[in-house]
């Protein structure tokens, strides 16, 4: 019966292991199918089993055949006594035999010893699946750098593999010297002679400068590999390649290159000619001072008394470069350049002919409006303006550019308030939007508030249909909606919060807008429309409609902050604006995910 519990124990813990392990693909895989990438999925997860299946395999296969080779010159007996001579134990012949023979039932522990490496190096190469498919299906670009002449894909596609695998290499053959090196010392086999010389059987010999060489032909590739990155260094005058990289460091490299491979000659020639091995401390020790001289030092030296003195004359052919690859990757590579005569006068009949630009002249800096919409609008302590965005839209019968910043929830509430429902399930959304024309200023000198307070409010006509922030610059983690329980909407000026359910249940049945089954990510209110079961728009209020949600609700797949409608007071008809209020340009950290009913 023990034995019978203890195995259905060490099941139960392989099977929630393995669970665990497996629970992230599986979600990933319901996922990805759900959007219709189900194919991407099991490209991405065979590919990354694929590559932790051959580096694992291959620095299991070094490091084991190292350790064999160890095990087989030096006897389990030798080491052993040498062992116990330095612990004083261990003096009867009969007990050494006896621990030896006990010591090769252990060989498994080799085999451990290469396995948790190899594991390492497979789940890094597992993680790195991108740089492989790159590697693997790139192409050219068509357009080769004027340094070295190959074409930009091999620094896009091919470059960043080559680094990884000789990184790779690098670590590799440098723990098998080590272990193989610590080995034979533990064991005796290398030991000093009468005159303090090292000495050693030539198979050991071969085998420590055959893993010693590798470590150097791996350097000699790095070297290589190094003078391509000359091209993206930021230490010069301009990003990339300049006169000290092009002239010194390149030329430095393919040397540092070459003495590493006649560092892979020396050994070799140790091996073959069981020359004593303090040749071979002697040869990495000259290595070692020629990469220094060359890498770091000559190139400090030159860059000091030779570029520095005359920087512009000597860098003026790789900034050219620079602005022109530059140029070329904004696709503004036909750009002309034109003298211009600033020495023009400027009349009152310029100045009419360009009204529109003089109104549009930008007279805010976005950095201290953003903190002067902190101080004014940020209303409570959860939200927080990031960024102040600059766009344009049809204000009335005017074309004006606006200062614009969403209020997003912040990501800094009190400790006690960072729980799993409020971060996922009810604090989901930011709310509201502020703007101020950019050209104007009001008669206290603060910017004149086209949109504000919460719920957003306009004195000039304008109002958002749809307020929600789900998407924002700094809003991080994930949102579950329409889970039946109320989202937090926005504070209303008295202690008590509003709270609106976004896609609540209530206000799909009255719109009729979400189909049973369906993902619904929020839903949203406008106060002159409605729709009806049919999916038809009609004036008034969605007959019963929840008590919480708006008059009018449509359910949105996504929701983004809505477009604005321009108008004003008078016999004007108010227009609908042609741009939304949009979300900050760059790419969300955060996505908003919705649950099936």
């Amino acid at each position: 019966m023990t034995g019978f519990w203890s195995r259905l124990f060490w099941a139960v813990l392989a099977v929630l292991i393995l669970a665990a392990l497996l629970s992230s693909y599986v979600v990933e895989w319901l996922w990805m199918g759900a959007l219709g990438y189900e194919r991407v999925f099991w490209t991405i997860l065979t590919t990354q089993l694929g590559l932790f299946l051959a580096a694992t395999l291959i620095v299991f296969l070094y490091l084991w055949i190292d350790l064999r080779l160890v095990a087989r010159t030096v006897s389990m007996e030798a080491l052993i006594r040498s062992s116990a001579e330095q612990l004083g134990e261990l003096t009867d012949e009969a007990e050494i035999a006896e621990k030896a023979q006990q010591a090769r039932g252990f060989r498994w522990i080799a085999v451990g010893a290469a396995l948790i490496p190899a594991v390492l190096a497979g789940l890094v190469y597992a993680g790195s699946w991108d740089t492989y498919v790159r590697f693997a299906g790139g192409g050219a670009f068509g357009r080769a750098d004027p340094i070295f002449g190959n074409d930009i894909g091999f620094y896009v596609f091919s470059l960043p593999f080559w680094q990884m695998v000789e990184t790779t290499v690098v670590l590799v053959a440098g723990l098998g010297t080590l272990l193989v090196a610590l080995a034979y010392l533990q064991s005796g086999v290398i030991d000093r002679g009468a005159r303090g010389r090292l000495r050693m059987p030539r198979a050991a010999l071969i085998h420590l400068m055959a893993n010693v060489g590798l470590f150097a032909l791996a350097l000699a590739f790095g070297h290589w590999l190094s003078r391509f990155e000359l091209l993206t260094d930021p230490s010069g005058a301009v990003q990339g390649a300049g006169y000290t990289d092009v002239i010194v460091r390149r030329w430095a490299l393919w040397a540092a290159a070459a003495a590493a491979i006649a560092l892979v000659v020396v050994f070799a020639w140790i091996a073959l000619a069981n020359r004593a091995p303090r040749a071979a401390v002697i040869g990495a020790g000259a290595y070692v001072a020629f990469v220094m001289v060359s890498l770091a030092v000559a190139p400090v030296l030159v860059q000091q008394f030779l570029v520095e003195p005359n920087e512009f004359e000597l860098e003026r052919p790789y900034l050219e470069h620079n602005i022109a690859f530059t140029r070329e990757a904004y696709g503004l590579a036909e750009l002309r350049e034109r003298s211009y005569d600033p020495g023009a006068t400027l009349s009152m009949q310029d100045i009419r002919d360009n009204q529109a630009t003089i109104d549009n002249i930008r007279i805010w800096d976005w950095r201290p409006l953003r903190q002067t919409f902190r101080q004014l609008q940020q209303i409570r302590a959860y939200y927080e303006f990031h960024d102040v965005d600059v766009d344009r839209y049809r204000y009335g019968d005017e074309y004006r550019q606006m200062m614009l910043s969403v209020r997003e929830l912040s990501q800094t509430l009190p400790e006690r308030a960072q729980t799993w429902v409020n971060r996922h399930l009810q604090y989901t959304h930011g709310y509201g939007v502020v703007m101020a024309p950019a050209a104007a200023v009001s008669d206290n000198g603060r910017p004149v508030l086209t949109v504000r307070d919460l719920p957003p409010v306009s004195p000039e006509g304008l109002s958002i249909a749809r307020p929600a922030i789900y998407y924002g610059e700094r809003q991080a983690g994930y949102r579950i909606v329409s889970t039946g329980l109320d989202e937090f909407d926005y504070p209303s000026m008295s202690t008590r919060a509003i709270r609106a359910m976004a896609g609540s249940r209530s206000a799909r049945r009255s719109c009729g807008r979400s189909s049973p089954g369906r993902w619904a990510i929020s839903a949203s209110c406008s106060p002159t429309t409605s729709t009806s079961a049919a999916g038809s728009s009609s004036g008034g209020r969605c007959r019963n409609a929840s008590r919480r949600s708006r008059p009018s609700c449509a359910s949105t797949r996504i929701p983004i902050p809505s477009s604005m409608t321009a108008g004003s007071t008078g016999s004007r008809t108010p227009t609908r604006l042609p741009t939304p209020i949009p979300i900050p340009r760059r790419q969300p950290a955060a996505s908003t995910i919705s649950a099936i009913r």
